[in-house]
C-alpha cells in the first residue's frame, strides 16, 4: 500500500469522528468536546499532508480544488492553534474541523486520475502565498497554472 494512503481502519475512524459532529443535534461539552476538537484537528493535519502530496499528481479542476481546500485548511489550523493568551474554545471550531476533515478525506479517497507528480513546490508556494498574504481571504488568484 502506498505511503500516502490511509489504512481502511484509519479512514473509517476519521469518517466516524466527523460524522459524529456533523450529525449531532448537540455537541458534547467540557473535556469530551476538547478531546473531540483535538482528535479532529489531528485528523485534519494528517489528511492535509496526504492531500498536499497527492495534489502534485492531480490534474485540472481537482488540483485547483485540492489547493483551495488546502488553503482553507491551513487557515483553519492557524485559527485553531492552542496558543496565545486566549486560545479558541473547541466549540467555536469543532464543526469547521469536521467539515474540513470530510473535504480532505473525500479528496484523498477520490482524487481523480493521478499522473506523475509535478509542481509540488509551486503548490506549497501557492498555499503559503494565499494563506500568508495580507488580503489572502479576499484575493482570488488564478490557480490555472497549478
Amino acid at each position: 500500500m502506498p505511503e500516502d494512503t490511509l489504512l481502511p481502519g484509519e479512514a473509517l475512524t476519521v469518517r466516524r469522528t466527523f460524522e459524529s459532529v456533523l450529525s449531532a443535534l448537540r455537541l458534547p461539552a467540557g473535556e469530551e468536546l476538547a478531546n473531540l476538537h483535538r482528535t479532529l484537528r489531528g485528523h485534519v493535519q494528517i489528511l492535509a499532508l496526504k492531500v498536499q502530496d497527492q495534489a502534485a499528481r492531480m490534474h485540472g479542476e481537482m488540483r485547483a480544488l485540492a489547493v483551495h481546500v488546502l488553503v482553507s485548511t491551513a487557515r483553519l489550523l492557524e485559527e485553531t492553534e492552542d496558543v496565545g493568551p486566549s486560545p479558541p474554545t473547541p466549540g467555536d471550531t469543532v464543526y469547521d474541523l469536521a467539515v474540513m476533515a470530510r473535504a480532505l478525506l473525500s479528496l484523498h479517497e477520490r482524487p481523480g486520475p493521478l499522473g506523475e507528480a509535478t509542481g509540488a513546490q509551486e503548490i506549497a508556494e501557492e498555499i503559503c502565498r494565499r494563506v500568508c498574504a495580507p488580503d489572502s481571504r479576499t484575493a482570488s488568484p488564478d490557480t490555472a497554472a497549478l
